[in-house]
């Protein structure tokens, strides 16, 4: 049975009851339950204890986890005061786990990218690469003729990654090591030729042992889980949260991709990240398969979003944390949830969403009107458009962000959406300082497009936490030219040993 029979099935049997209260009481048992079962035993042990009743219209065996809009009734109110319940978050303990990762004020720009991207890691890959074209060999014996391959290493895969930062947008990589070409670079020469470049890029693979069954996401398993637990023991994160969606570009069709006619830029293989906005610091991730995502259910009425908001936030729950998140994942159910969870949440809502109260139909400029329950706000302000904002953290009041200098009369905004405004620029800026740098190449395959997108992410990770334990205010772009400086002093000469000898020179980049 669906769950909007279950409501349906509750609601006639309440009207069939002489019990005038006992509709009100199976409301509140609806809105309390977190599945379909507990409200069955729920009611059922209801009637037994004050009714001595055994009669219920469904069967609990036939309750199945399906979507359905009666799973909220709040009562909103338009007058009145809104006091939110805000959960205290003890900030003794957030910050950078130095101690852990072997970081100081000295440390240098490698240190940081290695205690992501970890030596371990890379030793997997290599070992994982190397099975690949050992199996190769034996699939294509004559095509494996042509590749004059030797095993690789930590030091040559280090060495790989640098090189392939620093092509920024590449559609051809033979262009950097083509003398004729606009984007040539002769020094690359010196560290990897590009047969031996391109034949990495080929062979390389991160499967080492045999995958799950019914798992997409087999052949980056190993990285994704590696990274992400890096991530999430780098950093205890501070007071406030944000979640975003960024996209690995992805042309062709795929299963597991998306695609967007109206925006293309949003079209790809979608990666769901939570960012502590305080230091732009990525601390969990989720790659969104379809129907096979990893999502850790706990309310199949949260929806697809809902339950993302909940894999990711899992770790951080009942810690007091502070959400902002847009109107992908905003719900009144999902901000009930989580304000079950002692943490309060701040984001834009649609106006088409069920359970969203019908506000004043015209506003001027500045002008907001409001509805409230006991647990949540929902505001609708102009500023300059219509915006919907939803909060359990945050007063319903407004407040001055600049003047009229033509007309002479203060700005104003209501204080969810100032500051959601304020903390969401922060995570669009990191993606901004991001783009120029992405390892973007074209005609690699999936599963590689996402391992480089991982890197990505690691390389900001590692700029994030360099600038605030060194507290050095270095730019993105002179934080990566050291980078792969440093990659190269310290790698470089191990790599080219290995395959042109030694007395390798190394030219400064």
């Amino acid at each position: 049975m669906s769950k909007f029979g279950l409501k349906f099935a509750i609601n006639l049997y309440a009207l069939n009851s002489k019990n005038s209260n006992k509709g009100q009481i199976f409301d509140d048992i609806y809105l309390d339950s977190d599945s379909e079962d507990e409200i069955v035993d729920k009611i059922v042990d209801f009637d037994r204890k004050y009714l001595n009743s055994d009669v219920l219209p469904i069967g609990k065996s036939n309750v199945r986890f399906t979507s359905t809009k009666l799973t909220n009734n709040p009562k909103w109110i338009r007058h009145g005061t809104f006091t939110p319940q805000v959960y205290h978050f003890d900030s003794s303990k957030s910050g950078f786990c130095k101690a852990e990762f072997k970081l100081s004020e000295k440390s240098n720009i490698i240190d940081f990218f290695e205690a992501l991207v970890t030596p371990d890691l890379l030793n997997k890959i290599a070992h994982g690469t190397n099975l690949y074209w050992d199996e190769f060999t034996v699939q294509e014996p004559i095509a494996s003729e042509n590749y004059n391959w030797t095993d690789t290493d930590v030091s040559e895969l280090y060495v790989f990654l640098a090189l392939t930062m620093g092509m920024f947008n590449s559609y051809d990589v033979k262009d950097f090591w083509d003398k004729y070409s606009f984007f040539s670079r002769p020094s690359l020469n010196f560290h990897m030729s590009y047969e031996r470049y391109s034949l990495i890029l080929k062979m390389l693979h991160f499967t080492i042992e045999d995958p799950k069954p019914n798992d997409c996401l087999s052949k980056i398993r190993m990285p994704l889980d590696d990274i992400t637990n890096n991530f999430k023991k780098a950093i205890v994160p501070n007071e406030n949260l944000a979640i975003d969606a960024s996209f690995v570009l992805w042309e062709e069709p795929i299963d597991i991709g998306q695609f967007n006619k109206k925006n293309p830029q949003y079209s790809g293989l979608k990666v769901f990240v939570l960012v502590d906005i305080q230091t732009d610091f990525v601390v969990n991730l989720l790659v969104y398969t379809g129907i096979e995502t990893e999502f850790h259910e706990v309310d199949s009425n949260l929806g697809i979003s809902g339950n993302v908001v909940n894999t990711l936030m899992e770790p951080y729950l009942n810690k007091g944390y502070k959400l902002f998140i847009d109107s992908l994942y905003v719900t009144p159910l999902l901000a009930k949830f989580l304000l079950k969870k002692c943490t309060n949440m701040t984001g834009t809502v649609r106006k088409s969403r069920y359970d969203i109260p019908k506000l004043k139909w015209k506003l001027k400029t500045g002008q907001a009107d409001s509805n409230h329950t006991d647990i949540m706000l929902v505001i609708k302000t102009k500023h300059p458009c219509y915006n919907y904002m939803l909060t359990t953290q945050f007063e319903d009041k407004l407040v001055i962000v600049g003047k009229n200098y033509r007309h002479g009369y203060h700005l104003t905004k209501p204080l969810p959406l100032n500051k959601y405004i304020e903390h969401m620029r922060i995570i669009d800026n990191s993606e901004t300082l991001l783009c120029p740098l992405e390892c973007i190449m074209k005609n690699l395959k999936w599963y590689k497009k996402i391992f480089f997108h991982l890197i990505d992410l690691c390389f900001l990770n590692a700029f994030s936490s360099y600038k605030t334990i060194t507290k050095n205010s270095m730019s993105l772009n002179e934080f990566h030219t050291n980078l792969v400086y440093q990659i190269m002093n310290k790698y470089s000469t191990k790599c080219c040993a290995r395959h042109n000898g030694d007395g390798v020179y190394i030219p400064e980049i």
